[in-house]
């Protein structure tokens, strides 16, 4: 051995008695519960579990011998897995070429949607078996874990009634609160049961050929527009389709675009309101007012430009026209349209809304405290009027209704009451910044305190939704339960199957629903 190596010896030996001697000292302090000033120290590492100081230079043999960890984890890989025991084992790539073939032959045989492989509920299951076979030293026969398709059966009915009665609570609270809502659909066409009355007539009830919403309408118009000129393509490339060449060629695309302009929107406003999971009763007063400036060409953008709708054919004038006219003759502002926007914190002062609605509102919401819980000494005095705020910027069809800001809107507010109610001090107070957005809940949750009655009638209009697309939803997803595949299901089964989705659904949201 040369005199150099034998120098890197003694250096390196020298090295190891200080990492060793400090490595004593730490563990010392920790034992003797003394208080430590935790630092980076350059070739230390310190467990996860027990904070014992190991040294660490390039690689992990310094911790074989440490025991804190289970040993089946000890040479599962780099330092991470001995720090904090949380990182997966990287799949080798034959195995997922295994498990890519094994996939694409069962979506082959069995014929599920290609998209059942992101589904969330495959990756539970899968990662739950993975779960269950790490436990055992031997292989687990996967018949062991699967059940047969009578256990699944019961067992939905099963889970579904352990819902109920997780749910049952909830619902009877909500009952004696007067919060519970059986029949959802308050905006609704007034013709809607003229067919029972032509069958009690004894003759054949109204058959509707065709029903199309304002989304699948909106929707077909701009597909149209941005595939017309790929179809003439097409056509004008296919000698026989002379009747389809006629046909392409009368279609205006001048006034396709003016239609989706017309049309859009009742498409924002469409989806805005059909909401399911958050208050939407108030979204009615948003949507009319939108609805009305548009068509009345008063609507401004998000930069307070008027939108100008283009009509550079007579039919869309007419089309126009007539939406004017069906959304006057089919709609009305109900009371608690209206009390829903004013227990909103964003449009409390109902500035969209004329002096006699506003005035309505103000009597409404203090007969529904006086009937609901009693004489409160709530007042009717004088109205509060505002004036029309100016035209200004905004980000959302939200914003565009929001009251004007208070400093500017008090100055405006006139009233002669010697006695101030609820109502009176909660149109007066300031609204802090962090209430203002689209759930009101947040507001009341807060204010009840302060607002007792008001918190209570809010609770009550706002367990309202403005349409029925919540149970729409339901009766869709039983479209997808019973198929020509699943046609012999019984209606108890159904009944569970859409129960139980609609609750784990909803628990994916709110986990602490039941809590």
């Amino acid at each position: 051995m040369t005199d150099q190596e034998m120098n890197v010896e003694r250096e390196e030996h020298a090295q190891r008695e200080t990492i060793k001697l400090l490595c004593l000292n730490l563990n010392a302090i920790r034992q003797q519960h003394l208080p430590i000033f935790y630092e980076v120290i350059p070739g230390f590492a310190s467990c996860f579990n027990c904070k014992k100081a190991l040294h660490y230079e390039s690689s992990t043999k310094y911790m074989k011998s440490h025991n804190c960890i289970p040993s089946t984890t000890i040479n599962e890989g780099p330092l991470a897995k001995y720090l904090n025991n949380k990182k997966v084992t990287d799949v080798q790539k034959q195995d997922k070429d295994q498990m890519k073939q094994k996939l694409t032959q069962w979506i082959c045989s069995s014929v599920p949607s290609f998209s059942i492989i992101e589904d969330f509920g495959l990756n539970e299951v899968i990662q739950e078996a993975v779960r269950i076979g790490q436990k055992y030293t031997n292989p687990v026969n996967v018949n062991d874990i699967l059940v047969k398709t009578d256990s699944i059966a019961n067992h939905v009915r099963c889970l579904a009634e352990q819902y109920r009665q997780s749910l049952k609570l909830i619902l009877i609270e909500q009952a004696e609160a007067g919060v519970l809502c059986i029949n959802p659909d308050l905006w609704r066409d007034k013709y809607l049961d003229m067919n029972k009355e032509i069958q009690d007539n004894y003759s054949v009830a109204l058959k509707q050929s065709n029903v199309t919403g304002w989304l699948s309408l909106s929707s077909l118009l701009e597909s149209i527009e941005i595939s017309i000129e790929h179809a003439r393509s097409i056509i004008s490339s296919k000698p026989a389709a002379v009747k389809q060449k006629v046909c392409i060629n009368k279609i205006n695309i001048e006034s396709i675009k003016d239609l989706v302009c017309l049309l859009k929107p009742f498409k924002h406003v469409s989806t805005l309101v059909q909401t399911g999971d958050t208050p939407s009763l108030h979204m009615v007063y948003v949507a009319i007012n939108k609805l009305e400036l548009h068509l009345e060409e008063k609507d401004i953008d998000q930069d307070g430009k008027c939108i100008i709708i283009d009509a550079r054919h007579e039919g869309n004038n007419f089309f126009r026209q007539c939406l004017r006219q069906l959304l006057s003759t089919i709609f009305s502002f109900d009371n608690r349209h209206l009390a829903a926007a004013l227990l909103h914190p964003q449009y409390r002062k109902l500035t969209y809304a004329d002096d006699y609605r506003r005035g309505i509102t103000h009597v409404y919401v203090r007969e529904q405290i006086k009937k609901m819980y009693g004489n409160v000494n709530q007042q009717n005095n004088e109205l509060a009027t505002i004036d029309e705020p100016s035209k200004k910027k905004y980000k959302t069809m939200e914003d565009q209704f929001m009251d004007p800001d208070d400093n500017d809107a008090d100055n405006n507010l006139t009233t002669s009451r010697s006695l101030l109610d609820e109502l009176d001090k909660y149109l007066k107070m300031a609204i802090d910044v962090q209430f203002k957005q689209p759930s009101p809940l947040v507001f009341w949750k807060d204010h009840q305190q302060k607002f007792p009655y008001l918190a209570k009638l809010a609770r009550h209009l706002y367990s309202i939704p403005a349409t029925s697309a919540g149970v729409e939803k339901q009766f869709s997803a039983a479209g997808l339960v019973i198929n020509k595949r699943r046609s012999s299901l019984n209606p108890a089964t159904v009944e569970a199957i859409l129960f139980v989705r609609s609750i784990q659904k909803s628990l994916e949201k709110d986990p602490h629903l039941f809590s």
